[in-house]
């Protein structure tokens, strides 16, 4: 039987230390040239007849044979740009029935070929971002870190405290959106949650100073913070290339990637870096030893985490077995996926 895991299924199950447990092992498997999933997203766009906005299909896929899965996430999207407090975004807009999105992830075993899940794809992917930004800073933060400056206010943002909440003692955090109102609910609703105070403040530099975790978590196609502004000792992640600034990249005593290869390649190639990826560790090198993360306390650290494929694998596989544990989810017949003919 495959099994149909809706979102809400998997929030009920899914949770940070087991994606951090998931997502360690599935790097260090990597590390070692057995887990595969270093490739960009591929996406595809398409002309609609809809003014500034054209629709994309992109995928990425990965497998870790310590879980015996393949996994391929697919998004059908339709994308705009639009200027949001003075910044360029790219929004995914929710044109499928009922006014929501498309995402899923399909779950295959490497022994039995069979698709072994459908899962719907929201809450994982917020999760191993997150996660992969937490095992990053434990390798490249100050061990003693307590203070987390946060830049973005939304789901991708939420993760990141919830991760770093995770793996470090954090005694404060604060956080910036360019609106007001949901950097004030973020902040209540963190404080809320991981009992620690949250403060929204009125401008980005004031998340980063004297933080010693910076967290930048938006959909800006600017970026989200200046080079000039970082100070020694800080870490900081972004989640994708433009809310970067190209500076970084020399500010940073130490740089380590998620994947050489730039991010969004194809038709779209819309999250390529201007910095060459090429030349820094990757995470699964450093958490393996293979390269060196942070040697000195007042070093800058810089992680680039574009995701990649076996992500979804690790973390679907998990949210797989804990909702089966708990008896979440749907039953389909394999007949619904097998067939006589190799096509």
């Amino acid at each position: 039987m495959a099994w149909l895991l809706t979102n809400e299924d998997i929030r009920q199950t899914l949770n940070m230390s087991g994606c951090l447990a998931a997502l360690e092992a599935a790097y260090r498997q990597r590390a070692e040239g057995v887990a595969v999933g270093s490739t960009s997203r591929t996406e595809t766009l398409v002309p609609t007849a809809k003014d500034g906005v054209v629709y994309e299909l992109s995928s990425m896929e990965g497998a870790v044979p310590a879980l015996g899965v393949m996994a391929l996430r697919v998004n059908s999207n339709h994308l705009a740009r639009r200027v949001v407090n003075g910044s360029e975004r790219e929004l995914r807009l929710p044109d499928a029935p009922g006014g929501r999105h498309v995402g899923l992830i399909l779950l295959f075993s490497l022994q039995e070929l069979r698709l072994l899940a459908i899962l719907q794809d929201r809450f994982i992917s917020v999760m191993r971002v997150g996660a992969t930004s937490a095992l990053a800073a434990r390798c490249l933060a100050r061990p003693e870190a307590a203070c987390v400056g946060v830049l973005g206010a939304g789901r991708q943002a939420r993760a990141q405290l919830l991760g770093l909440a995770e793996v470090f003692a954090l005694t404060e955090a604060r956080v910036y959106s360019p609106t007001a109102e949901r950097r004030r609910a973020f902040a209540a609703e963190m404080s809320a949650e991981l009992g620690l105070p949250v403060r929204p403040v009125d401008e980005p530099r004031q998340a980063l100073r004297a933080a010693d975790i910076v967290a930048a978590a938006t959909n800006s196609l600017q970026p989200a913070f200046a080079a000039e502004w970082v100070e020694p000792g800080q870490h900081l992640g972004a989640i994708q290339s433009p809310e970067a600034p190209p500076a970084i990249y020399q500010r940073a005593d130490v740089v380590v990637v998620n994947a050489r290869a730039g991010y969004g390649r194809g038709a779209a190639g819309r999250y390529d870096s201007s910095a060459d990826w090429q030349r820094y560790p990757t995470l699964d090198e450093v958490l393996s030893g293979k390269a060196p993360g942070r040697t000195a306390p007042g070093q800058v650290t810089f992680f680039m985490n574009a995701g990649i494929g076996l992500q979804f694998a690790a973390v679907g596989a998990t949210a797989l077995a804990a909702a089966r544990a708990a008896g979440l989810g749907r039953e389909l017949s394999d007949e619904l996926f097998l067939q006589t003919w190799h096509t």
